[in-house]
């Protein structure tokens, strides 16, 4: 008898229903993903283009370690891109282009090498990002000023002038 008492005064788990809206993660096609991250788009326009918050997009790289990871190497490949263009501004390189001309009325194309010559800006930026300590546009020059005396600043001041210019060399 004591059994049955204690069986029925046993608490019922019910499972809970989700709360908020269900997600659409399951419903998206992957490649509409991949093209829009591999053309270097935003989480943000992305979520703008799937009509989506952000913050959904961020909630399915949480809970879905596969997702990011793809998400990562899909925004790699754009990242790619603009450092192998970034690289060939740099030293210059020759592309093929469609030149389209008139000849006795008639509309004419033709294939021509064009050079691009290498672009002082971007092999600026290239070597500020890749030897910041030979390229930088300061100079870092530490002094002890705490040890300074009234008089010393001055001799300081002289020292560092002298340590700019001897970077300048």
């Amino acid at each position: 008898m004591e059994g049955l008492i204690a069986a029925s005064k046993k608490k019922v788990v019910k499972k809970k229903k989700p709360v908020g809206r269900p997600t659409k993660f399951n419903e998206l096609d992957m490649k509409k993903f991949e093209l829009l991250y591999s053309y270097g788009f935003t989480d943000k326009q992305v979520a703008t283009i799937l009509e989506v918050k952000e913050q959904t997009i961020n909630n399915w790289k949480k809970s879905n370690p596969n997702f990011f990871e793809s998400l990562k190497n899909w925004k790699s490949i754009a990242d790619e891109k603009i450092v192998r263009s970034l690289y060939n501004r740099a030293i210059g390189c020759t592309v093929k282009e469609t030149k389209v001309g008139f000849f006795n009325g008639m509309a004419t194309t033709q294939e021509v090498d064009k050079v691009i010559l290498p672009d002082v800006t971007a092999i600026i930026f290239w070597l500020k990002n890749r030897q910041p300590e030979q390229w930088r546009d300061r100079a870092n020059i530490d002094f002890d000023y705490k040890s300074a005396k009234d008089g010393s600043l001055i001799e300081l001041a002289q020292k560092a002038i002298k340590k700019l210019n001897e970077n300048k060399d």
